[in-house]
């Protein structure tokens, strides 16, 4: 498993990736390791 620094850098490049905030978007946190980096940026996102 990757370093929580790790993990934030990598969730917050893939963030940069995704439509604008007027899509809908889901989020499936297998591992639960990014929901809460995910949702920091993205509060319109829901997760699983």
């Amino acid at each position: 498993m990757a370093s929580p620094r790790i993990t934030r850098i990598l969730t917050e490049a893939m963030l940069k990736h995704l439509p604008p905030s007027a899509a809908s978007l889901k989020l499936l946190d297998v591992g639960g390791a990014v929901r809460d980096i995910f949702l920091k940026h993205r509060p319109d996102a829901r997760a699983v």
